[in-house]
Formats: C-alpha cells, sequence, structure tokens
C-alpha cells in the first residue's frame, strides 16, 4: 500500500495493481479478439454447419465471452485498487473497494479500529494487512510481498501513530 495523503487530520492508504492491470488489459484484449473471430468466422460458416457444429460454436462463443467479462473484471479490480481514508475530522475510516464493475464502500467509526494486523503467510510469501475491529472482525486491507517487509513495518507505525493522534506533520 502507498501513502497517498498524510496530515494531522487524514490519512490516506491506496493499493493497485499495476502490472496486473496490465496483463488483465492484455488478457482481456486476446479473448475480445478471439470472440470476434470466432463469431465471424461462425457467421461466414452459418449454412455448413450440421447440429454438432453448431453446437460446438456456441461453447466456443460462450467460453469466450466468460473470458472477456473474467478479464474486464480482474482489469477493473486491479486498476481501482483498494483505498482506506482515515479521517480524524469526520472521525470515520471509509475503506473502498472493487466489487464486480462498481465500488463497495464501508464506512466505520475511527474509534471501532483497534489497530492493524499484519499477517505473514509463508505458503503465499507474502504480507496480509487488515485493519482489526473492537468487535473482532478483521477487515482485509491489500497483501504485500514477503520482500517488502520494510514497507509493511513503515505502515503498521505510521497508522498506528494517526490511530493514536501522535503525528505531527
Amino acid at each position: 500500500m502507498h501513502i497517498l495523503e498524510h496530515t494531522a487530520t487524514r490519512l490516506v492508504l491506496q493499493k493497485r495493481r499495476s502490472m496486473m492491470a496490465i496483463i488483465m488489459a492484455l488478457f482481456t484484449l486476446l479473448s475480445t479478439l478471439t470472440l470476434a473471430s470466432l463469431v465471424l468466422q461462425g457467421i461466414s460458416r452459418l449454412d455448413t454447419l450440421d447440429l454438432l457444429d453448431w453446437v460446438s460454436w456456441i461453447v466456443w462463443i460462450t467460453l469466450a465471452a466468460c473470458l472477456v467479462i473474467f478479464g474486464s473484471l480482474a482489469l477493473n479490480a486491479s486498476l481501482r485498487g483498494t483505498r482506506c481514508i482515515f479521517d480524524r475530522v469526520t472521525e470515520t475510516i471509509t475503506l473502498q473497494q472493487p466489487r464486480g464493475w462498481g465500488i463497495q464502500t464501508v464506512e466505520l467509526s475511527l474509534y471501532s479500529v483497534t489497530h492493524l494486523v499484519v499477517e505473514k503467510n509463508e505458503e503465499v510469501r507474502a504480507f496480509g494487512l487488515f485493519l482489526a475491529l473492537r468487535d473482532g472482525r478483521q477487515l482485509p486491507l491489500a497483501t504485500i510481498s514477503i520482500h517488502d517487509e520494510d514497507q509493511v513495518i513503515e505502515l503498521r507505525r505510521i497508522v498506528r501513530q494517526f490511530l493514536q493522534g501522535t503525528y505531527r506533520p
């Protein structure tokens, strides 16, 4: 996660996956071209298709359409990313995450969050960042590579200072 804004009254964190967005854009483009090719080639041969060819053509079109939808959803999630806004003026924490083609916004009281939890997962070689709530729930923020341990420690320190009100610009 990157810090977009850090003042005494506001802290904005954002995690975007730029490389994943590029990969998903290429994947979606190739899937769209494949879908267009399947449709155009099938339409030009409609009069020669028997029942088995017709069913096969429909199945391939459906598969290509599903790949285009999957790619566009993943592209949307990668481009928008997760944004967490800590605001002392309104005493809220706003968590914005992509859901489908839209954005899901969760707004919490600043005082409902106790701290930022960092969990290390050796299997996937990543750190998981979570907001720990007073009611025991944990809201996921982002994953960070295990190689960026210094960034995770610094981020935890900054969020802790902000929640305790000890940060001074």
